[in-house]
C-alpha cells in the first residue's frame, strides 16, 4: 500500500507542478515507487501463500538490481541518451499542462519485466488458490481480483 500512495502522490504532485521540470522532477521521484512495485508483489504473494522460504537474500539482491537501476536511469536519464524517455514535452492540447513523452528502450525492458514479476505472484496466489476449499477461497479470489 505504500509503494501505491508514493505513486499515487508523486502523480498527483507532478499534475499540480506548473512548468516542465517541475513535472519531470515528479515524474523521476513516481520511479522510486513504480519501479518497486512489482517486486513488492511477487515477495507479498510469496509470503501470503506460505512459500516465504523461496525468499533468501540472494534472490532479494537480485530483484534489487532492475529497480535500481530503473531509477538511476530515470534521474540520469539525459546522461544515457534517452532509454527510459526519448522525448519530454508540454502537451499543448490539454486544459491543464500535461507531459507528452515518448519512450525508449528501457522502458520497454522494464514493462516486460513488470509483467513477468505480476505474471509469477499471479501464478503462485492461483495456485495457492486452487489448493484451498471452497469454504476458504474468499480472500486469495479478492486479492487475486485486484491485481
Amino acid at each position: 500500500m505504500l509503494v501505491v500512495s508514493g505513486w499515487a502522490a508523486s502523480y498527483a504532485l507532478e499534475l499540480m507542478a506548473p512548468d516542465l521540470p517541475g513535472k519531470f522532477f515528479w515524474v523521476r521521484v513516481r520511479w522510486l515507487f513504480i519501479s518497486t512495485l512489482t517486486t513488492s508483489w511477487m515477495l507479498f504473494v510469496f509470503e501470503y501463500v506460505g512459500r516465504g522460504n523461496l525468499i533468501s537474500r540472494r534472490l532479494l539482491a537480485l530483484l534489487s538490481i532492475e529497480p535500481l537501476v530503473m531509477v538511476i536511469m530515470a534521474w540520469a536519464n539525459r546522461l544515457q541518451g534517452g532509454l527510459i524517455y526519448q522525448d519530454i514535452t508540454l502537451d499543448p492540447n490539454q486544459a491543464l499542462p500535461h507531459l507528452a513523452l515518448s519512450y525508449g528502450l528501457w522502458f520497454f525492458f522494464h514493462v516486460a519485466y513488470s509483467y513477468t514479476l505480476m505474471f509469477v505472484g499471479t501464478y503462485w496466489l492461483l495456485r495457492a488458490l486452487l489448493q484451498l476449499s471452497l469454504i476458504h477461497i474468499s480472500e486469495p479470489t479478492r486479492l487475486l481480483s485486484i491485481s
